[in-house]
């Protein structure tokens, strides 16, 4: 009887086929409704974890100017620089491959400003002059540099590859007008014209050296930024920096390829090549400069950071290439400046400070045909992030 009852209660009942199917389908059910959301929360998260890397990447240069007691830069690398004019139509090609590989940033990587040229031979000197002719309101002066001794200087001059001088002991910097710096075989001397390094063209007010002697001097001679070998930092699969809507001011856009095109349409400079963009730091973490080849210069040129630099971190299948305008709310809305789970990393052009900040779509009213203003819309956004900064700082 014991041993009855043992067994009934033992009994275990199992399921049976069609049970089974059923929870199966329920489940697979289940899974296909919830699976789109999940990818598309992992993807927006993607984009936040895009934008932390892109600011710890720019600290981490910073730190490292800072350490190394020199110019440090971080470089935009697009997918692509190469342009496609076509001389016989006297255009350019309007494809979406070009615009796309051109305007996405996937990496990006270190540079830094080697230590500077002082001559071939130890202790090369130069000679200033030192004059009154000013171009604009900027004295122009000139170091004067015997090539026979210094050959190196040769090849400088040639690769434009010269950004600033300095004398002597003196601590303070001079702007080199790079396309101005010749040199004479015949006569083996080099002229290195300059002026204050804290300007940014011709036109704006300069001083001359003041209390320099015409020398001799020694000289230092700084160059332009050259890439580390360093292991550039690829961004998460699916996002990048959407060149068409990043740039500098509340309203740039200077890094997009097209308002590079814009100012050469006819390729009259050589243009065919949209170049990366450098965000160079000095030994205080401060934002020193720009290079890029920008109001359509063929060559990478120097700019100074006379406004904060914004950089819209988005997805690759959102960058759209809207030029002055959205030509219809349809573009701007499939735009990664219409899209929440976009980000600025904003770089402070007086402190170097970066920050980032959730993109806020703004409300704005269409114009004629549904255009959309881009300058309206990048104010908007770019005034919404920065007012975000501001309050988490609080």
């Amino acid at each position: 009887m014991t041993c009855l009852l043992g067994a009934r209660f033992n009994h275990r009942r199992g399921v049976t086929l069609v049970e089974l199917l059923i929870v199966i389908g329920i489940t697979s059910l289940i899974a296909a409704v919830a699976l789109p959301s999940v990818k598309t929360l992992l993807k927006d998260r993607k984009t936040n974890q895009a934008a932390i890397q892109v600011r710890g990447f720019i600290e981490s240069a910073k730190a490292m100017a800072i350490a190394k007691g020199r110019e440090v830069a971080v470089v935009l690398d697009r997918m692509s620089d190469a342009g496609d004019y076509n001389a016989a139509g006297n255009n350019w090609f309007s494809t979406e491959a070009r615009d796309l590989h051109r305007n996405t940033v996937l990496r990006l990587s270190l540079a830094e400003v080697l230590p500077p040229y002082t001559g071939d031979l130890d202790n090369s000197t130069c000679i200033l002059e030192l004059s009154d002719i000013q171009v604009g309101s900027a004295f122009l002066n000139r170091a004067l540099i015997n090539i026979n001794q210094n050959p190196s200087l040769v090849r400088l001059i040639d690769s434009k590859l010269i950004d600033k001088i300095a004398f002597s002991d003196r601590m303070e910097t001079f702007e080199v007008l790079v396309d101005d710096c010749t040199y004479d075989s015949s006569t083996g001397i080099a002229r290195i014209e300059f002026i204050n390094s804290r300007t940014a063209s011709r036109a704006i007010v300069n001083r001359a050296p003041s209390r320099v002697s015409a020398g001799p001097h020694t000289f230092r001679i700084y160059c332009k930024p050259r890439r580390l070998y360093a292991k550039p930092m690829q961004l998460p699969k699916g996002t990048c920096i959407d060149m068409s809507l990043s740039g500098r001011g509340v309203d740039g856009f200077s890094f997009s390829a097209q308002q590079i095109e814009a100012f050469d349409p006819k390729n009259t400079l050589g243009v065919n090549q949209v170049r990366p963009i450098y965000l160079v730091f000095d030994s205080q973490g401060a934002m020193a400069s720009l290079y890029g080849n920008f109001s359509g210069q063929p060559a990478m040129t120097k700019v100074l950071p006379t406004s904060d630099v914004y950089l819209l971190v988005g997805k690759t299948d959102k960058v759209v290439f809207p030029g002055a305008t959205f030509n219809n709310t349809t573009l701007y809305q499939a735009s990664n400046l219409a899209d929440s789970t976009s980000y600025w990393v904003k770089v402070s052009a007086s402190g170097g400070q970066v920050s980032m900040a959730p993109v806020l779509a703004p409300s704005l009213t269409p114009g004629v045909g549904g255009a959309v203003s881009l300058s309206t819309a990048l104010t908007e956004s770019r005034g919404a992030a920065q007012a975000s900064v501001d309050l988490s700082a609080r």
